[in-house]
């Protein structure tokens, strides 16, 4: 049985049509789909299709629309909008496009697949951290340069300038209760043009040209940092521990040397410095000082029983310096002391971390 299309003209231009496919065009002739609706693109906010009781106290509405510049799906009457409620799978990308998704006031181009300009409430959150989806690995260094740049971070309290984060023609009641309270409270971060200058890399700029920080970047730095603040109290635990036996082991050190009793001018004009950097985890620097009147000289490093583990010959008179290698020894804490003569002029403590 042969089927011919029809035409139904409404009034001046509007029109409906079924063609022989069985193919429906609304406000044009033709139709490349089972519904195709001509939309009012020069009408902002015209709805081209509506399902449901506009403005019905207590009924669903949905309306779908199509402008020049923007499309949308809404919902009103206060009732949620349900995507695929059943469920299963939602995606709104895949291998074949790269569609951005934005939710809340004021965005217009998302700057990622997704951008939310309101508070979030989830369960829990996972991120990918397979090491088999990374490369160029290093471990993170606690040196004097990330330490310098560390110290430079100003923390921060603010308010959110509510008319520059969602615009001006917001409506502040529509919003949830999380998010006024959230948008009205006192906030603690940093400056992203701050944190852009010492950590650059964890800074991105959005469409906008607004300036994002990546906060979950800080987390394995702080970590870092506490693993070695661990590190410092273990090792000054373990100082208060021998304080007790400090006077001991001092004897044991001078044990090891000939007194020469009573002659102060083997100490005039001798002196031993702190080690710096102090603790140390590659290597450290002792400065010292020799009379000319010394003969022997030598600088000694012990463990915490008094055990002598090194013994490193001065033969420079006036200022000089040695260096200690900490790969030389496990981590710890050690004594040092400078001896000119068979007398020990001084002792002090390094620390020697992982």
């Amino acid at each position: 049985m042969a089927l011919f299309g029809y035409c139904m003209f409404l009034s001046g231009n509007a029109q409906i049509s079924v063609n022989s496919s069985g193919l429906v065009a609304v406000g044009t002739t033709s139709s490349l789909a089972r519904l195709n609706i001509q939309p009012q693109l020069s009408e902002p906010g015209a709805t081209n299709l509506l399902i449901g009781a506009w403005n019905t106290t207590g009924q669903g509405c949905i309306s779908v629309g199509v402008h020049n510049q923007y499309s949308w799906i809404q919902t009103w009457n206060a009732l949620p909008l349900y995507i695929n409620r059943q469920g299963n799978n939602v995606i709104f990308c895949n291998q074949f496009t790269w569609g951005d998704v934005g939710i809340g006031y004021n965005i217009t181009t998302p700057s990622a697949k997704l951008q939310v300009n309101g508070s979030i409430i989830a369960s829990g959150t996972v991120t990918w951290s397979d090491i088999r989806l990374k490369k160029n690995l290093n471990k993170i260094s606690l040196d004097t340069v990330l330490r310098s740049k560390i110290s430079k971070i100003e923390p921060l309290t603010y308010e959110w300038d509510i008319d520059k984060l969602m615009g001006t023609n917001k409506s502040m009641d529509r919003l949830s209760k999380i998010d006024k309270d959230f948008y009205n409270s006192l906030q603690y971060g940093f400056s992203a043009q701050d944190i852009q200058k010492i950590f650059p890399e964890l800074v991105f700029e959005d469409n906008t040209g607004t300036l994002c920080i990546n906060y979950q970047g800080f987390i394995p730095i702080l970590f870092k940092i506490v693993q070695d603040h661990e590190a410092k109290i273990e090792l000054l635990t373990s100082e208060i521990e021998t304080l007790k036996n400090d006077s001991c082991c001092c004897s044991k050190l001078k044990s090891l040397s000939i007194i020469n009793g009573g002659n102060e001018n083997l100490t005039a004009g001798n002196v031993l410095y702190q080690n710096s950097p102090n603790p140390f985890t590659a290597s450290t620097n002792i400065k010292y000082s020799l009379s000319e009147k010394v003969n022997i000289a030598m600088i000694n490093i012990y463990n915490m029983n008094g055990t002598q583990l090194k013994s490193i010959e001065l033969h420079q008179k006036g200022d000089g310096s040695i260096t200690i290698n900490g790969g030389e020894f496990t981590a710890g804490m050690y004594l040092y002391a400078l001896i000119t003569d068979g007398q020990v002029i001084d002792t002090k403590r390094m620390f020697l971390t992982d």
